[in-house]
């Protein structure tokens, strides 16, 4: 946006993004700018395993799975643009 929220900065460009091997159900994708930073979050339903962990992939896979939590992603840059990077895993060691 302008800095005066008048319009649309410049026009818009679809992101290339890195795809989910099998895509997990995705919603609530939002950019924003914080203290400078290009922000972009999403929201992901997880799913609990019978061993205590979780995934992200979609519970029609396995119809007795339910879903678990809603969980929020957020990637943080300099230059939105750069956002491509391959998700590599939850650091908690939680997802799948």
């Amino acid at each position: 946006m302008n800095d005066d929220l008048s319009d649309v900065a410049e026009l818009f460009r679809e992101f290339q993004k890195t795809r989910y091997s099998k895509e997990p159900y995705i919603e609530g994708t939002w950019l924003t700018k914080h203290h400078g930073k290009d922000q972009r979050s999403q929201t992901v339903w997880s799913v609990a395993l019978p061993t205590g962990t979780y995934t992200y992939l979609p519970a029609a896979e396995n119809n007795d799975q339910k879903v678990y939590r809603y969980d929020v992603v957020v990637a943080e840059t300099n230059d939105i643009w750069s956002l491509r990077s391959p998700i590599l895993g939850d650091p908690r060691g939680k997802s799948q």
